[in-house]
C-alpha cells in the first residue's frame, strides 16, 4: 500500500553546523536546502539557541537522502543524524513469566519486536532491594506497541512517565546535581543556602510553597510531569510542550477570572 515508505512510522533528525557553532538564521536557507535534496517533509524548526535544526521525517527514502547531506545551499559544512530519544519510546509490561530470565536475554529474545534495552523494575522489602515482576522496556519506535509477545503470551503495555528530574544542588527542574552550573547549593527543605540539618519552616524555590521542591504536592513539579506527559503523548520536543502547557494554564488562567469577574 506504500511502497515508497512516504506514510511510514514518523522519524526525527537533527541537523548541526560541522564545527557546532550556529546554523545560519535563515528558515528558508534550511528550508531549501532540505526541499532540494529531499523534497517536502513534515516539518522543521530550531532548538538549542539556534545551533541545530529538528526535522521530522517519514519517508524512509528521504530520510536515507537527508543523512547523506553535508552542505546548505550557502556552503555552510552540516551534520545530520538520527535524534538521541525521540525515535524511541518506553513502556511497561508486567508478567511472572520471566523470573528467571536476565534483562540481557529479554532484550535478545525482544529484538525482532523493536526492543532495545530492558529494565527489570526493584522494590524494596525489610530493608533489601528484591526483583518485582515490572519491566521497563525501551522500543526503536516512537509509537507505543499495545501488546508485547513474550513466549506465546501477548502482554498488555502501559506507557511509561518518567519523572521531572530535580537537581540536588540548585533545585531546578531539568538536570541532576552531575549537570549542574550553579555555584552555590540549596537547602532542600527551605530553600536557602545549604546549611547542614535544617529545621526551619518548608519552602519551595520553585513555587514559594510550604513544601519541599521535591514534593509531589508542588505545582511546579506537578506542571513539569504534565509537559513531560504531554512531550510523550504527542511525540513533540519538550520545548513544543512547554508551549501546549503553558498556553492552556494561561488559559485556564483567563477562565478562571472571567468566572469571578
Amino acid at each position: 500500500m506504500d511502497p515508497a515508505g512516504d506514510h511510514a512510522e514518523l522519524r526525527f533528525l537533527v541537523l548541526r553546523p560541522e564545527d557546532n557553532g550556529k546554523l545560519p538564521s535563515n528558515a528558508f536557507l534550511i528550508a531549501k536546502t532540505i526541499e532540494t535534496t529531499a523534497g517536502t517533509i513534515v516539518g522543521g524548526n530550531y532548538f538549542d539557541q539556534n545551533t541545530k535544526y529538528l526535522m521530522k521525517v517519514r519517508s524512509g527514502t528521504q530520510v536515507d537522502k537527508l543523512l547523506k547531506l553535508n552542505k546548505l545551499i550557502n556552503g555552510t559544512e552540516i551534520i545530520i543524524e538520527h535524534h538521541a530519544t525521540l525515535n524511541s519510546c518506553m513502556v511497561v509490561v508486567s508478567t511472572n513469566e520471566l523470573g528467571e530470565v536476565t534483562e540481557e536475554d529479554i532484550t535478545a529474545e525482544l529484538k525482532t519486536q523493536g526492543v532495545t534495552k530492558t529494565h527489570r523494575f526493584t522494590r524494596m522489602a525489610n530493608g533489601i532491594r528484591v526483583p518485582t515482576n515490572s519491566f521497563l522496556l525501551t522500543l526503536n519506535s516512537v509509537i507505543r506497541p499495545e501488546y508485547i509477545k513474550i513466549g506465546l503470551n501477548r502482554i498488555r503495555t502501559r506507557q511509561y512517565y518518567p519523572r521531572p528530574m530535580v537537581c540536588g544542588k540548585c533545585l531546578a527542574f531539568g538536570h541532576t546535581r552531575k549537570y549542574c552550573k550553579a555555584t552555590d547549593e540549596k537547602c532542600a527543605n527551605c530553600g536557602g543556602g545549604a546549611h547542614g540539618t535544617c529545621e526551619l519552616p518548608s519552602k519551595c524555590s520553585n513555587c514559594n510553597g510550604g513544601h519541599s521542591c521535591f514534593s509531589k504536592l508542588c505545582p511546579a513539579y506537578a506542571k513539569e510531569q504534565e509537559i513531560i506527559n504531554v512531550k510523550i503523548d504527542h511525540c513533540i520536543s519538550a520545548k513544543e510542550a512547554r508551549q501546549i502547557v503553558d498556553v492552556a494554564h494561561q488559559q485556564k488562567s483567563a477562565r478562571q477570572v472571567h468566572v469571578k469577574s
